[in-house]
């Protein structure tokens, strides 16, 4: 079975923030953390997402050739 990855990733000024949201710019972003502790990003890296696009993909690439390739 397929499972999402969540990932946390802690930063502290805006210039390692920038970074980590260009570095994570295929990922999801599940929660920005303000807390006492400090401050964090959490990415989701989709897999269920990207497994199901890959299949519909798949599905279309299928139908189009039984079908002759109207599509």
């Amino acid at each position: 079975m397929i499972q999402n990855t969540l990932t946390t990733i802690p930063f502290k000024t805006q210039a390692e923030f920038d970074q980590i949201m260009i570095a994570n710019k295929n990922n999801i972003l599940v929660v920005y953390n303000d807390l006492m502790e400090g401050k964090s990003l959490v990415f989701s890296d989709d897999a269920q997402g990207k497994y199901v696009k890959k299949l519909e993909d798949q599905l279309l690439l299928l139908s189009d050739e039984l079908s002759g390739g109207i599509l």
